[in-house]
């Protein structure tokens, strides 16, 4: 049953209800709805406010760029030229075995030995003859360089 002291406590809130008095324990979805439309209100002003501050500071960058040194990159021309020549040789070359095509072999040189074989090879030339110099239309001996060069 309902004692006497759950029946005055009944009494009281609704007498308090009655003198305007809020009840605490209770949701009331006016204030509720109020206090999410401050807070969204809040964060709407100050998002406001940075993208306003951020966009005066990107807005007032200089564009103009001053002149500064640069280093600048020097290229042997005449070496680049050699290569560039090199690899377009190649190139050709490539392409010629690519499609098939043989590239012109120089014939193979004949110098008769006194004694051993009849025919030999470049190679066996150079290394069974006395002083003689073999030279074919594609290289020549210049004697500065110690080497062959390719023309």
């Amino acid at each position: 049953m309902i004692e006497k002291k759950d029946i005055l406590r009944m009494i009281k809130h609704v007498a308090r209800r009655s003198r305007n008095v809020p009840d605490r324990r209770l949701m009331h979805p006016k204030r509720e709805w109020l206090i999410g439309l401050g807070l969204f209100t809040l964060v709407l002003v100050v998002s406001g406010i940075v993208s306003a501050q951020r966009f005066a500071y990107f807005s007032h960058i200089e564009t103009h760029l001053e002149a500064t040194e640069l280093n600048v990159v020097t290229y042997k021309t005449g070496a680049m030229n050699d290569v560039i020549r090199q690899y377009d040789e190649r190139t050709v070359r490539f392409q010629q075995l690519r499609n098939g095509i043989a590239p012109r072999t120089p014939d193979p040189i004949v110098i008769e030995n006194q004694g051993a074989d009849d025919t030999a090879t470049s190679s066996d030339a150079v290394a069974t003859t006395s002083t003689e110099t073999i030279e074919s239309e594609e290289t020549t001996e210049d004697p500065e360089s110690g080497g062959l060069d390719v023309e």
